[in-house]
């Protein structure tokens, strides 16, 4: 049973997400664990010290897409193939996918290592909220919104953890039946997100290496029709 990702925009402007599931904004890192960047540059660990940060220091980093609290996801997760506590982190290099046509674009199919991270700790305690701006002052990041789960399909569009991929297309695997999609994000037109003409990505996990938590090997896959 997948569990579904329903992305819900704060009901207040001080609504506050750091330290729970939520999409975009920014990432609540565990002590010692940097932002992400792409192609191949250091993790970033001193985001948000000065806030504004500047265009260029922005423009590094990955996309972060959302963080999952494991134990609001636990009574969903009925096969018990995620940790039952602590925190994932997605990031991807999705600039372009989200409106920014100057922004490096990956193409269907498996996307390199460098493009994309997960991150996963077995804590929620000690996490430091990384912040981004731009050099006007305002974030680098989409504005937070809070996620409610819910049930899913195997194989149904939207956003979802586990199951399957709703495509392939563009993505071939000769074991499908040893890989869980760890995160399916769909387009979204209120956020501006749109893979090609139609498409999604997965965060795809060898089941083994999800049981052992090696999140280090999981592949990003953009399907498109």
């Amino acid at each position: 049973m997948a569990i579904r990702l329903t992305p819900t925009a704060p009901t207040a402007p001080n609504d506050n997400l750091t330290g729970r599931s939520h999409w975009w904004g920014f990432p609540d890192l565990p002590e010692g664990v940097g932002w992400p960047c792409r192609r191949g540059e250091e993790p970033n660990n001193n985001v948000g010290e000065e806030p504004n940060g500047g265009s260029e220091e922005g423009e590094e980093l990955l996309t972060f897409v959302c963080q999952v609290d494991l134990a609001e996801v636990a009574p969903l997760d009925k096969e018990g193939l995620l940790p039952h506590e602590g925190m994932l982190w997605f990031f991807a290099d999705l600039d372009y996918f989200l409106g920014d046509t100057d922004a490096p674009c990956e193409g269907t199919g498996e996307w390199p290592q460098d493009s994309f991270r997960v991150i996963y700790s077995p804590h929620c305690s000690s996490l430091h909220t990384h912040e981004a701006y731009w050099a006007d002052g305002t974030p680098a990041t989409l504005p937070a919104e809070a996620i409610v789960f819910a049930p899913a399909e195997e194989s149904e569009f939207g956003h979802k953890l586990l199951g399957q991929p709703a495509m392939t297309e563009g993505y071939e695997d000769e074991d499908n039946s040893r890989q869980v999609s760890l995160l399916q994000v769909d387009e979204e037109e209120r956020w501006g997100l749109r893979f090609f003409d139609c498409g999604l990505i997965n965060f795809v996990i060898d089941r083994n290496d999800l049981r052992s938590l090696c999140f280090e090997r999981v592949r990003l896959c953009l399907h498109t029709l």
